[in-house]
């Protein structure tokens, strides 16, 4: 899961990760850690090519508060009950891409 994540960000800016919080072998919230920490170390490791920080969110059928903050602590951007219907689909990829076009 990490590795593929990892991958996909070398290859070319990804600005929006949308994942799930249960997955095999890790969690949602793990996988991004890791991804995060990946980033932050090649950007430190190579400042002439710096990979983009995405704008990240975790869906869950099961949110609760503590999970909430968990959540906002390791920099995920957002998060949203399963299922996810179109139209918070929809303003999660506007917020992303008004996240992209400010930076």
């Amino acid at each position: 899961m990490f590795k593929n994540a990892r991958e996909k960000v070398q290859r070319r800016p990804v600005d929006l990760i949308l994942c799930d919080f249960q997955m095999p072998k890790m969690n949602g919230i793990e996988m991004i850690t890791r991804l995060r920490g990946y980033i932050t170390r090649q950007n430190q490791l190579n400042e002439m090519v710096q990979l983009v920080e995405p704008h990240i969110v975790i869906c869950s059928a099961y949110l609760n508060q503590q999970m909430k903050k968990h959540m906002v602590s390791v920099g995920i951007n957002n998060f949203h009950e399963k299922p996810l219907p179109i139209e918070a689909l929809d303003k999660l990829i506007e917020e992303a891409i008004k996240g992209v076009i400010s930076d």
